[in-house]
């Protein structure tokens, strides 16, 4: 892996002794975000002596590197543990905390205490009349939420059919036969290390060649992916991750206009992913006179129907999810846009809760 022909990056795919394939690449990204949706935020050690001490942390690990925790309470009050609202990530890119649940394990002493919640980065524990406390509590919330696809797990990624052996390697044999037998087949000394100068060097051409087509799609565009999202009109963030606007850019780019709605559901999922219920087609009958007499073409009036476009989807359950609301009220809007035509009106909607359509739903009939 490591040596003078290690085709690095290394390429998905090979045998089972010594490659790896894109499916065990996927599970082992899922695994991973698993991982990090499940293990606690924090584990925080607290002690607080006898005689009215304020509370000390003796020991904090957390999931965020550069997190600012606050510990007050002296005693009779309850500990509070104050996390900071929004810590940084390893990119220094600050994410929002909201914690979940906490649990906390007592230190050379069978006393109960009592945790809760007291706020969306803070946590009380009470030692229930305790003056002395030592414990260590472990919090569950969400923050810098992973998802497979920031591992490298995406579901359309496929073992390699070039490189399944390394390019270097093929060069190195190429350029070892151009020298003759005698010396061709050195693996030692400075011509076997100017050979593997020589065939590192041609396989990075070979591999540029192989970055320009992969870069003629979005499907498989890196270096080109901002000049994508640029002629496609994808709006994103600089903090947005690269597959999450490629895949973006795949919809908006594989999206045709006039399709039929089998079409349009179609890219709607690839939009949405797990976040996409189903299209839901209604046709309303303009009433006799709704249409001015001035508008009429001759037998009748051209616009006589109007089609109405849903799109199912499910709600986070959250309200001022920022992630939502860009994906829902920004890219799906562009997408429908984009690939709709004109005469057709368009939203999006949620009935998970036995809910109904709004302005299409007819609620007085339906509940006799």
């Amino acid at each position: 892996m490591f040596g003078g022909l290690a085709p690095l990056p290394l390429r998905l795919g090979g045998p089972p002794q010594d490659g790896w394939s894109a499916t065990q690449m996927l599970r082992m990204a899922v695994d991973v975000a698993a991982a990090s949706r499940t293990l606690p935020f924090a584990w925080v050690t607290v002690t607080r002596a006898t005689g009215g001490a304020s509370p000390v942390v003796v020991r904090a690990s957390c999931r965020a590197p550069k997190v600012a925790i606050t510990v007050t309470g002296d005693h009779p009050d309850p500990v509070v543990i104050t996390f900071q609202a929004a810590p940084e990530d390893e990119s220094e890119q600050r994410r929002t905390l909201s914690l979940k649940s906490a649990r906390a394990s007592r230190h050379n002493s069978t006393d109960p205490v009592l945790v809760a919640l007291s706020g969306p980065q803070s946590v009380t524990v009470d030692s229930t009349g305790s003056d002395a406390l030592d414990f260590t509590v472990a919090v569950h919330g969400a923050w810098n939420q992973h998802r497979p696809e920031d591992f490298g797990g995406t579901p359309n990624k496929q073992d390699t059919r070039t490189e399944v052996v390394p390019y270097a390697w093929n060069w190195y044999r190429d350029v070892g036969a151009t020298l003759g037998s005698s010396f061709g087949t050195q693996q030692s000394g400075l011509l076997h290390a100017r050979k593997v100068a020589m065939a590192r060097a041609l396989a990075g051409a070979e591999r540029a060649e192989e970055r320009v087509r992969c870069g003629s799609t979005p499907d498989t565009a890196t270096i080109t992916l901002s000049d994508w999202a640029t002629a496609l009109q994808v709006p994103h963030a600089d903090t947005e991750p690269d597959w999450l606007v490629r895949q973006r850019c795949s919809v908006l780019y594989a999206a045709h206009n006039g399709g039929g709605l089998a079409n349009l559901a179609e890219a709607v999922s690839d939009l949405l992913g797990s976040r996409f219920v189903s299209v839901v087609s209604v046709d309303i009958d303009d009433a006799p006179g709704a249409w001015p007499v001035a508008w009429d073409l001759g037998s009748g009036v051209w616009c006589e129907s109007r089609r109405k476009i849903l799109i199912d989807v499910r709600h986070p359950g959250d309200a001022n999810d920022p992630d939502f609301s860009s994906l829902i009220n920004l890219q799906l809007i562009k997408l429908l846009d984009r690939i709709t035509p004109a005469t057709v009106y368009f939203d999006w909607t949620t009935t998970e809760t036995s809910g109904f359509y709004l302005d299409i739903s007819l609620l007085d009939f339906t509940g006799l």
